[in-house]
């Protein structure tokens, strides 16, 4: 499906934009993207595999680590213990044995449940595994997953939320550093990235110009820089505002 969408034979897509068929009601948006996109990861050798999730932990500078990368693992979609399922169920393996388990939920159009991460963590996994494990929340942004550590931090630490903005930058960086590891997951990552952007995810790659104009040359110490996006830098001078007790709202 990647290659039909990527090569401009399928407008499959769009039904993570919202575009039904006429009498479908239901579509199993974040199962269909979790297979889609990740799917392949499994089909891979193992140690091509943990490269990935390699990386995308080490952007994060993940601290607890085993050295290289894995060299072998598995991937497992939507397992259940105690009726609880998170979207994957990721184990790696280091030469010298080492293990970590990567316990992987991905949002795209819907919320979290109750307590939804709590439960993976504290009910699938074992206390065992937790010594060994991350939990990652993937999805279009990260809110959820910082509420939920802020109610109840239970991770220690091991929770990292990724926004899929955040994923799309892991890919593009590996695409184009292409380093020796890397290069087995090129043709998948080639795929990714031309998906990505269909579903309105674009990566940002930084400025290839930036012309300052005649305001931000004057600017002082007694001034305050701004972006203003494609307009380029401004100045805005300091503005003395009086007190008041009630609150101030600013209207653009």
């Amino acid at each position: 499906m990647l290659h039909a969408i990527t090569g401009k034979k399928s407008k499959f897509y769009r039904r993570y934009l919202g575009h039904r068929e006429s009498g479908e009601r239901r579509v199993c948006e974040e199962d269909e993207l979790t297979a889609m996109l990740l799917g392949p990861l499994a089909l891979m050798p193992p140690q091509i595999m943990g490269v990935f999730w390699k990386e995308l932990l080490l952007s994060r500078h993940v601290s607890d680590l085993p050295d290289g990368f894995p060299v072998s693992g598995e991937m497992h979609f939507w397992p259940k213990r105690s009726n609880i399922e998170p979207d994957l169920f990721v184990t790696l393996t280091w030469r010298d044995g080492e293990k970590r388990v990567l316990l992987v939920e991905m949002k795209w159009g819907s919320g979290l449940s109750e307590k939804q991460l709590h439960k993976q963590w504290q009910i699938f996994l074992s206390p065992e595994e937790q010594e060994k494990a991350f939990h990652l929340f993937i999805g279009k942004n990260t809110i959820e997953a910082i509420k939920a550590e802020q109610e109840e931090d239970v991770w220690n630490g091991r929770l990292q939320a990724f926004s899929w903005d955040a994923v799309l930058s892991v890919l593009s960086t590996m695409q184009r550093e292409n380093r020796q590891q890397h290069k087995d997951l090129q043709t998948w990552i080639e795929q990714i990235l031309g998906v990505l952007p269909k579903l309105g995810l674009r990566p940002f790659f930084g400025f290839d110009r930036i012309t300052l104009s005649d305001a931000c040359l004057e600017v002082s110490s007694n001034n305050t820089v701004f972006w203003t996006g494609f307009t380029g830098f401004i100045w805005m001078p300091c503005i003395i505002i009086p007190a008041y007790e009630s609150t101030l709202f600013f209207n653009a």
